[in-house]
């Protein structure tokens, strides 16, 4: 089995994190049921994000690197968003989550 390396989101990706889970969970107006949704849907995509981040977690190299960003860059795409993350001993440290730009629902790695 893999060894499972520590996850630590800097201040930056976890400003990026709550900006995305509050536009998800924004209030859907006078339905009471569209913010009870929007919530829920918001919490789905929270739980998704620690799965793929436990993923990076026991296995950092899957990302893909991009150096030509910053040396030791790797990212991973989950639904719309890229998480950028580096290694450091053994330590994943996700740097940013970001919007992919045009959106690749469903794209991997």
């Amino acid at each position: 089995m893999a060894e499972m390396h520590e996850v630590q989101f800097t201040f930056q990706a976890c400003e990026d994190l709550a900006s995305i889970w509050d536009s998800m969970a924004a209030d859907g107006g006078a339905w009471h049921s569209a913010i009870a949704a929007n919530r829920a849907a918001a919490d789905t995509f929270a739980a998704r994000l620690r799965h793929h981040v436990e993923l990076l977690a026991t296995n950092p190299e899957i990302g893909l690197e991009r150096n030509d960003l910053l040396h030791g860059l790797r990212s991973s795409t989950m639904d719309r968003y890229s998480l950028y993350y580096r290694t450091r001993a053994n330590r994943v440290e996700v740097l940013r989550l970001l919007v992919v730009p045009g959106g690749t629902e469903g794209a991997a790695g």
